[in-house]
């Protein structure tokens, strides 16, 4: 391995607060009305393999590639259990329509997680069991397909020659890359891969995550760089494709934007239907990643399976506040309050649009006509 050590270094202002697994920090005084939960989907099959990979043929039927995994389906049902556990209050125990809206990216494995999660929140009571030996009942989802899709990773098809032309000018390639080709080149003679940036390293490091999550031994050479430094490469992808703006406005904008009308609605007393409790959403390792950086309460790692972005709505004294909290590892969970800088853990709504709108992220009333 190169000897030349990892120093990207992201100052984000990231404060956290601490709690033990589980347990919910509240504010004695504020009630939450409102819970958008975003989430990467559970443990997954290997996807792409590299030239030198001695799995590359593998199928790993009957899941096939990229497929959800048993304890990948454990974890998600555990999530949903755990969504349960910790917003009882608000949801209470019986499934009802309009309660909660479901979106997903198009993909199987998220669209599996989603009903999986569902599946852990509102398992039937007495009067909603429809089968002596099934504890579970039917909960719709929305998909959109990649196309069309504007929340959950877009792709903006008319920016993508402006955007990609964005990373190849010399000055980029000059500060990032340049300073880790040793790293880059000693990847790409051990696995006859090309690696141009850190989008390739992310790629390739999931290669390896998931074929050791399936059991699969990792070739010798891999050892001095797996898992690290290479998890730190990969969770900088994040902040790498967000250097720019119109990246960060596709990436998380449209997102957030939408969070924020869904919230201000609650507040205002015109989010329909009227018992609208939560929101989830079933994405992958991007979005959230994306997110937490565009947020600026980035941790600097990969976003695991299963692991959950909060944000709470809460009333206190008449007055609306937005709380965020990192869910990690359904199976051994912990939960975190982050603040968002220049705010406060409870932070007033409109400060907190106040904020988005200056980080200047947020996608116009056009943006959506200029990309599609």
């Amino acid at each position: 391995m190169p000897s030349r050590s990892v120093s990207v270094l992201l100052c984000l202002g990231m404060i956290i607060c601490c709690c033990a697994p589980l347990t919910i920090c509240e504010e004695s005084d504020s009630e939450i009305i409102l819970v958008h939960a975003i989430f990467r989907h559970g443990e997954r099959t290997p996807s792409r393999s590299y030239p030198t990979d001695p799995y590359k043929n593998e199928t790993f039927y009957p899941i096939g590639l990229g497929g959800l995994t048993n304890n990948g389906k454990l974890m998600m049902f555990k999530l949903g259990e755990i969504l349960r556990y910790m917003y009882g209050g608000l949801l209470g125990d019986v499934y009802n329509d309009g309660i909660v809206y479901v979106r997903s990216r198009y993909v199987p494995r998220t669209q599996m997680s989603a009903l999986l999660v569902l599946a852990g929140m509102w398992p039937p009571n007495v009067d909603q069991k429809w089968h002596p030996s099934l504890n579970w009942q039917p909960i719709p989802v929305q998909y959109e397909r990649a196309e069309h899709e504007q929340l959950l990773d877009p792709v903006c098809k008319n920016l993508q020659g402006e955007l990609n032309a964005y990373y190849e000018k010399p000055e980029i390639e000059e500060k990032y890359i340049r300073p880790y080709r040793e790293f880059f080149n000693f990847i790409e003679n051990h696995t006859g891969l090309k690696i141009n940036d850190f989008r390739d390293i992310s790629r390739f490091y999931f290669t390896l995550k998931t074929e050791e999550d399936n059991g699969l031994i990792l070739p010798e050479w891999t050892r001095s760089i797996y898992p690290e430094p290479l998890h730190k490469f990969a969770a900088f992808h994040y902040a790498y494709k967000n250097l720019e703006k119109k990246y960060r406005v596709i990436n998380s904008g449209f997102l957030v934007k939408q969070i924020l009308k869904d919230s201000l609605a609650k507040v205002d007393g015109t989010l329909k239907p009227a018992n609208r409790k939560i929101f989830l959403y079933s994405a992958h390792e991007t979005t959230l990643g994306y997110l937490l950086f565009n947020l600026r309460v980035f941790p600097m790692e990969v976003p695991d399976y299963g692991n959950a972005i909060l944000v709470e709505l809460h009333k206190r004294h008449g007055e609306y506040f937005l709380k965020i909290r990192y869910l990690r590892t359904p199976l051994a969970p912990t939960v975190e309050e982050l603040t968002i800088p220049d705010c406060k853990t409870l932070c007033p709504i409109e400060r907190f649009e106040e904020l988005q709108r200056a980080s200047d992220f947020l996608p116009g009333d056009t943006f959506h006509e200029d990309c599609y």
